[in-house]
């Protein structure tokens, strides 16, 4: 059975918690961040799914997660980990996508879509 690792990008503090518990039937999540729990409903947060890959610093990967890395046409290329097609993929910022799994050994974690949007030239779609 594959145990979920999620984390939670909570829109009213704007910022990137743990998931410490989902009650769907309240439609409530409580969520950590540096020791102190709150209480969200489900639809004041966006859940970022752990996509079981680490970047090359060993970095875990997530959904939304920001990628730099090396391509033919400059040194930081970006893109960001989305889920398309069955499959976590990286938009590139020509809009083009690239299996997550054939480059995240080559990738760094430079951020993520929901708290340093500033960090891709184009803008990402949730």
């Amino acid at each position: 059975m594959k145990v979920f690792e999620i984390l939670a990008f909570d829109k009213i503090d704007k910022c990137i918690c743990k998931v410490k518990e989902i009650d769907f039937k309240l439609e409530v999540v409580k969520l950590e961040k540096d020791n102190v729990q709150a209480m969200r409903d489900l639809k004041d947060v966006i859940f970022l799914e752990y996509t079981g890959v680490e970047d090359m610093n060993s970095f875990k990967i997530y959904l939304g997660s920001v990628l730099e890395f090396k391509s033919g046409r400059s040194d930081n290329d970006r893109g960001y980990v989305v889920y398309r097609r069955a499959e976590f993929m990286v938009k590139l910022n020509n809009g083009g996508y690239y299996p997550l799994s054939q480059m995240h050994f080559y990738s760094k974690v430079v951020g993520n879509i929901y708290e340093d949007v500033s960090l891709l030239e184009v803008d990402y779609e949730c």
